[in-house]
């Protein structure tokens, strides 16, 4: 069975409250995120390659090389980038590649020049299901990815963001996530992935890697299922 973790905020989560930029905003993790980051007190403004309807501050946004993405991160502090396609089902092997590859670069760009301080990159675990499944895999283990599109363009999104971490330009913190998958639809005749986790779940992540670790932290990787 899949078992969810309740995420309780602290008195220093409340305190370091700060303007988030979150992108990927319209995909099923950017809405179970949304607003566990608005409960924290973080001042929100969403972003997506679609439109979204939204009590929050909204942008529309291609991650184009250009003014729109200087001014997308303007007065922003912490980042929550998700990358990829607007809509992953029926992209191709070159939108993939595109939305985790170059739209990362630009955002990056315009990142450090507007003076954010963090990002966090949204990754996969798929790079590690050529891993037999019973090893214990830990983030100090090398990728294996496959060539599939939805596979490759995040892993190879993780070396445009690490680029920017290793030269002192923004801090950085990886979170490689398993298959997002409802813990309360799972019943108990259902196969269990390995690999699950819950939205909720992946959120509280999402929030922790936000508030903790130190400023001298440039760069990080964990695993979450």
């Amino acid at each position: 069975r899949l078992h969810r973790v309740t995420h309780r905020p602290t008195s220093r989560q409340k305190g370091d409250a700060v303007k988030v930029l979150l992108t990927g905003a319209a995909s099923q993790l950017g809405r179970a995120v949304t607003e566990p980051l608005r409960r924290q007190r973080h001042r929100l403004r969403l972003t997506d390659r679609r439109r979204l309807r939204t009590r929050h501050e909204f942008v529309q946004s291609q991650l184009g090389h250009g003014r729109q993405t200087d001014d997308l991160v303007a007065g922003v502090k912490a980042i929550v980038h998700i990358p990829g396609p607007a809509d992953p089902a029926a992209a191709d092997g070159a939108a993939w590649i595109d939305a985790c590859t170059r739209c990362t670069y630009n955002l990056l760009v315009a990142a450090v020049g507007g003076g954010v301080e963090h990002l966090v990159y949204v990754g996969s675990l798929n790079s590690f299901v050529g891993y037999d499944a019973d090893f214990l895999v830990s983030s100090s283990w090398r990728p294996r990815p496959t060539t599939e599109p939805a596979v490759m363009a995040p892993h190879l999104g993780e070396f445009v963001a690490r680029e920017f971490a290793q030269t002192s330009q923004i801090r950085l913190t990886i979170l490689r996530l398993g298959h997002l998958v409802e813990a309360d639809g799972i019943g108990p005749q259902d196969e269990l992935d390995p690999m699950a986790i819950d939205p909720r779940d992946a959120a509280a992540g999402i929030l922790a890697a936000l508030v903790e670790g130190k400023e001298s932290d440039a760069y990080r990787v964990f695993h979450l299922q």
